[in-house]
């Protein structure tokens, strides 16, 4: 459950001296990051245009999480 933990605290606050992504995602959260880094440096937005691009996907990710696929549970109906 360490594992756990330590995600949790990630997603709670970043700091710099502080960054346990690679240890506790099964993805390559650092490079997926700089990706998406990229695309907002290639569209010119700003540092409070890209929060808000970060913050909408972030609600958008956290309303869609309350929805389950039933198609996903192999259930027969």
């Amino acid at each position: 459950m360490e594992k756990e933990k330590i995600k949790n605290l990630y997603l709670q606050e970043f700091k710099k001296e502080n960054d346990p992504a690679e240890k506790c995602f099964d993805v390559d959260v650092k490079n997926i990051s700089e990706e998406v880094i990229s695309i907002m440096r290639k569209k010119g937005l700003t540092y409070e245009e890209a929060y808000a691009v970060l913050q909408y996907s972030y609600n958008k990710l956290k309303f869609e999480s309350n929805f389950i696929h039933l198609e996903e549970l192999n259930l027969e109906v």
